[in-house]
């Protein structure tokens, strides 16, 4: 898989990622090239993001 094929791959993983939590309630979603940031009523924040270097997609969390 080159780097392009990667990187449409990872785009449609983080475009279901979206649409999935798109009518979940209290649940704020910013979306950028490559990037979801999900925020929840509490405060909670979790970044999936896409890592074309090491070709995986990565999630981040507070430790809250």
């Amino acid at each position: 898989m080159d780097t392009t094929e990667y990187a449409r791959a990872a785009d449609r993983c983080l475009e279901r990622v979206t649409d999935w939590l798109a009518d979940v309630e209290d649940v704020d979603l910013t979306t950028r090239d490559g990037l979801v940031e999900i925020e929840f009523e509490d405060g909670a924040r979790f970044v999936v993001n896409r890592q074309g270097a090491a070709r995986q997609i990565w999630v981040a969390a507070g430790a809250r």
